[in-house]
């Protein structure tokens, strides 16, 4: 191991080709993040191996590669796999990755890639209630900023009667107003309810 940390890049490649004659599972898991080594000729020597022995390679590229925070790493366990024709573990292992690091859309990409577009379109849809919720907690929370800025700036909300359809204006200086047409109690609480429902359809 000393060997493969040498700044030399002729000294680590001779350490990478020693531990590769009979490599263990940690050597395996350590070997592969010299994927993204600066030198070619070291990067080489072990997508050799890997493409030699694809049987034992399989498992670490898939479990350690692409798990790899190092992109170079990720990328390259990638193409290695779907050389090795393991294109479908690849995805499915990518966008299993990306599912639990929350990004969403590249993880529904991968599912889609990989075949399960069912699982592809579970996941978008999901995404896009939680997106809704996230708009509904911010509505709720402005709403009462709304309405002061209305009463302060002597603004006006048009709003329709929900029992006879006239148009109100309505300027957030009262808690209860009445319909002029109908009689029509409406509370300031209802007229949020509604403007908020109108933002959401919106959204």
């Amino acid at each position: 191991y000393s060997l493969t940390r040498s700044p030399d890049w002729r000294k680590r490649l001779k350490g990478i080709q020693i531990i590769l004659k009979k490599p263990s599972s940690d050597d395996l898991r350590y070997v592969i993040t010299f994927l993204s080594d600066p030198d070619w000729s070291i990067r080489k020597e072990v997508e050799s191996y890997c493409l030699a022995n694809p049987g034992i390679c399989k498992e670490y590229l898939l479990n350690y590669g692409l798990y790899s925070s190092d992109e170079s790493v990720k990328n390259t366990s990638y193409k290695l796999l779907l050389k090795m024709g393991y294109k479908q573990d690849a995805q499915l292992t990518l966008a299993k990755r990306y599912e639990e690091a929350g990004d969403i859309e590249k993880a529904a990409s991968y599912y889609e890639k990989s075949g399960f577009v069912s699982k592809s379109e579970s996941l978008r849809s999901e995404s896009r209630k939680i997106h809704v919720f996230e708009k509904r907690i911010d509505i709720s929370l402005n709403l009462s900023d709304l309405f002061e800025y209305i009463k302060k700036n002597g603004l006006v909300v048009k709003y329709k009667c929900p029992s006879c359809g006239a148009n109100i204006e309505l300027d957030g200086k009262n808690e209860i107003y009445y319909c002029p047409y109908c009689g029509t109690k409406i509370e300031v609480l209802s007229v949020k309810e509604l403007i908020e429902k109108i933002l959401r359809e919106e959204g």
